[in-house]
């Protein structure tokens, strides 16, 4: 589970331009900002920071967000990217009193280390947008619509299993490894550690859907993020359909996997425009040796066109830091007049030697600020 909320040791207080009131917040080990009440924090406090895209559940404590924050689709608080005064904050920073140590968990004050994961404490939950349609699309394609089937199979539990709903989602494969990059501001520190030492490549973040294909023993799998997806008629299939994507990964002629970007009609709102439905590959995974492979490979398989890439930005030496990438962010779609969800970086080599600071590959995105503040005030 993602730490979503986390206690964060305050590193910085920086004052905004014609605000008496407010003040920019920053963390030591976290490189988030987020605008604060002056009177709330004092430099080396310890706080708990909520990071945005977190959903706070109906509690007295979080009512004053009601006017901005409630959502009755999602059952309680969303903590959205906010703009103010030309300063963008992302998150929300409460004392650790929001903290009922007595009630809600076994720690105590003393247990209130920097980077203490919260989450589970506080019953926050992640907004995934993606993750949303995926359950609900899943849904519709999958509820019996028969009202009176339904009422039998959900009150006689000796109904006949052969009158039972078949469900299309198995779980995700374990040869297989979900696709979730890091947020940049998670890991101020690689910075430090491998400026000038790595090289990368920068792709553009596509707002769709995470598909994952895959031989294996000679099986052909679909799975969406969290899921593997039977044969039917879902955007799954109908990519993997479309591209004739199973005889493809076969020609290859070794057990693997590719990871991409679904989207068109029917996906996170189609914001790209597309008439039809459409699919990006950002990853190729080899399932025996369990490892991404370098990007050299992966390029060929492009120049062959064999699969469409994500659009590729740019090349070279890792540098700067959060705040010079969340930057590099910012920008307009290859793909349509939009701005670009963001960004995401990873090694050109697809290395696994990095796996005790960032996971299976050297990897992290970066979400375009500008690209949250347009389409999140439009929920």
């Amino acid at each position: 589970m993602r730490k979503l909320a986390t206690i964060q040791k305050i590193k910085s207080l920086e004052p905004i331009d014609g605000k008496d009131r407010i003040v920019v917040a920053s963390f030591e080990s976290v490189g988030w900002h987020v605008i604060v009440a002056k009177n709330d924090f004092e430099i080396g406090d310890y706080c708990v920071y909520i990071e945005p895209d977190s959903i706070l559940p109906v509690h007295r404590e979080y009512e004053f967000l009601r006017k901005k924050c409630y959502s009755e689709k999602l059952n309680g608080f969303h903590i959205k990217t906010m703009k103010m005064s030309g300063i963008i904050s992302q998150g929300i920073a409460f004392p650790l009193s929001v903290i009922d140590w007595k009630n809600r968990c076994s720690l105590s004050p003393s247990q209130n280390q920097e980077g203490t994961d919260v989450t589970r404490i506080l019953k926050i939950r992640k907004y995934d947008p993606a993750e949303i349609t995926e359950k609900t699309y899943s849904k519709k394609h999958h509820r019996i619509k028969n009202p009176i089937l339904r009422f039998i199979l959900r009150h006689l539990p000796f109904a006949s299993n052969q009158f039972r709903e078949k469900s299309n989602l198995k779980g995700f494969p374990q040869f297989l490894h979900k696709t979730d990059e890091v947020r940049v501001q998670n890991v101020p520190y690689i910075f430090d550690k491998y400026n000038g030492k790595i090289e990368c490549y920068i792709t553009e973040k596509l707002d769709g859907t995470s598909i994952t294909y895959a031989i294996y023993n000679e099986k052909f799998y679909v799975c969406q993020r969290n899921f593997q997806r039977l044969k039917d008629n879902s955007i799954y299939w109908q990519i993997a359909e479309k591209y004739d994507i199973e005889k493809k990964l076969h020609a290859i002629g070794e057990n693997c996997a590719i990871q991409g970007e679904g989207i068109g009609p029917g996906i996170q709102g189609n914001r790209y425009g597309l008439k039809e439905l459409d699919f990006f590959v950002y990853n190729l995974f080899d399932i025996d040796r369990q490892r991404y492979l370098p990007f050299a490979i992966l390029d060929r398989l492009y120049t062959l066109e064999t699969f469409k890439k994500v659009p590729l930005l740019g090349t070279g030496q890792l540098y700067g830091n959060v705040d010079q990438w969340v930057s590099e962010s910012i920008g307009k779609s290859k793909l349509a007049d939009i701005p670009r969800e963001g960004i995401v970086v990873r090694s050109i080599d697809g290395e696994p030697k990095y796996q005790k600071d960032m996971g299976e590959m050297f990897s992290f995105k970066v979400i375009n600020p500008e690209y949250l503040l347009k389409y999140e005030s439009e929920e």
